[in-house]
């Protein structure tokens, strides 16, 4: 049994339409569409945990009727524990995908044995995840045995990859098989003229700089993409070409894998071609050099001032809470000098932050002071929700939005971005807290970030948090402290 015929019976089991079921996992509804049908299978990287999820939901609420239903479809021992029968459909499940898995991996008609020779697939016959694996196979052989220690790249995406789930698993994936030893570097080319896409390339943008490993260099360029609609080109430098092109005869979206020198380099020079002049849409920096030059000081001055955060900020401690917090851990000057700036213009600040930055804190106590982290105890907890209550009694504005909405999820952002009407800037944290600060003054694409700060400010009141619902979510908080 195909994985969109099994995931059928148990949604008809459980009487679950498609859009139920793609509200609960995050995804677009033709997705659920496509894998009932059979055209698309999900991420072979995420799927176990995906099948319990789904069997999870579609078991929450099951009657009798239901479960009798889902025996008789899956000839399951109706006498099971709800613990084994529920391990019993999520292995139903996982077997129908290996099944779809195996019978979509046959290679394509015409297509020669092992990566050394060309390949053309399509995605009539193939799934995209097919071809994602495939290419990361490639690449990661490529970078095994080629004598190059940088493995250099040149990527011109489709328009309508961006954002539609395909482009940002294509490159997660490609990022997971690389090898430690081996370099990348990465040139991204998007057409950020055309409006329609400004909160999708925000949002592949934030996952490519949220998904990289030290081993990996991004940059991003914009080009006028208007004579190449009709292709996608990714060509490692004199190693391997994939084009991805629109059969206008069969109306399929195909693609060509090859290793052809000739074409390789033919193509990798029209690439680069376009690029020249052209100058990196977003650039890295150290955070020293950037306060040396007084980029963060210009910042701050602006009349219009965003953030988004992903670990809560220190700007909400009031100083004679901070100071003995900041005195315990040595911090230096320079962030002292941005606190300082922040606070006098807070009250023009609008800041998001992901509901489980708020709820980690509080069992954490975690602070994000830019490129450093402090720990807060419990009481000095307490102090910092009871003055960031205070601070928004006074009139500054806090939106607290759920991990998972439409506009850019949590697993999208593992940094906090800033934004002005001059300049942005990206701030990585965690384990990537020593890597550059990722900033731009180009207006193009501030101007995507307005888009996506307006988007933000535009979310339903189920999905973001607002003025007194804030204060409540806060206060009750402190009781988990």
């Amino acid at each position: 049994m195909t994985f969109g015929k099994a995931l059928r019976k148990f949604m008809n089991c459980a009487d679950m339409k498609q859009t139920q079921l793609a509200d609960h996992l995050g995804y677009d509804v033709s997705y659920i569409s496509r894998w009932l049908s059979d055209a698309k299978l999900p991420s072979a990287r995420s799927s176990s945990s995906l099948f319990k999820s789904i069997i999870r939901f579609l078991l929450k609420d099951c009657s009798d009727d239901c479960r009798n239903a889902v025996c008789k479809a899956f000839a399951i021992n109706p006498a099971l524990s709800d613990e084994a029968f529920e391990s019993r459909c999520i292995a139903v499940l996982a077997d129908s995908y290996k099944e779809s898995s195996s019978h979509m991996a046959k290679p394509a008609p015409g297509s020669a044995s092992g990566y050394t020779n060309n390949c053309h697939l399509s995605q009539l016959e193939v799934s995209f995840e097919y071809n994602n694996s495939l290419l990361a196979r490639l690449t990661s052989e490529l970078a095994a045995h080629s004598a190059v220690p940088i493995l250099e790249c040149i990527s011109i995406p489709f328009t309508s990859d961006y954002g539609n789930n395909e482009c940002i698993p294509f490159w997660r994936n490609i990022l997971q098989e690389l090898p430690k030893d081996s370099r990348l570097h990465l040139r991204m080319l998007a057409d950020i003229s055309d409006c329609g896409c400004h909160i999708k390339i925000c949002r592949d943008i934030c996952s490519f700089y949220g998904a990289l490993k030290g081993n990996v260099c991004v940059e991003f360029y914009n080009i006028d993409r208007s004579l190449h609609s009709y292709e996608s080109l990714l060509v490692f430098k004199n190693e391997l070409c994939v084009i991805t092109y629109q059969d206008a005869l069969l109306g399929a979206r195909n693609v060509l894998i090859t290793q052809e020198p000739v074409v390789t380099e033919r193509y990798y020079g029209a690439a680069n071609y376009l690029l020249r002049g052209q100058l990196p849409l977003i650039v890295s920096s150290g955070f020293h050099a950037l306060y040396e030059r007084k980029y963060f000081q210009s910042f701050f001055t602006s009349p219009r001032l965003f953030s988004l955060h992903t670990s809560m900020p220190v700007f909400f401690v009031d100083m004679e809470c901070l100071t003995p917090v900041l005195t315990r851990y040595g911090t230096p000057k320079q962030v002292l000098d941005m606190y300082a700036y922040y606070e006098k213009t807070l009250s023009r600040w609008t800041v998001f932050i992901y509901k489980s930055a708020v709820v980690r804190f509080l069992f954490d106590g975690e602070l994000n002071l830019f490129l450093d982290t402090v720990m807060l105890s419990e009481q000095e907890r307490r102090d910092y929700i009871a003055g960031l209550i205070r601070k928004l009694s006074e009139g500054n504005r806090l939106v607290v939005i759920d991990d998972v909405n439409p506009v850019l999820g949590r697993e999208d952002l593992d940094f906090s971005l800033f934004l002005s009407d001059r300049s942005m800037f990206l701030v990585p944290h965690g384990e990537k807290s020593s890597s550059a600060v990722r900033h731009s003054a180009d207006g193009r694409i501030i101007a995507c970030f307005e888009h996506l700060a307006a988007a933000l400010y535009s979310l339903p009141a189920h999905s973001a948090m607002q003025g007194k619902d804030v204060i409540q979510f806060l206060r009750q908080s402190m009781e988990l402290i």
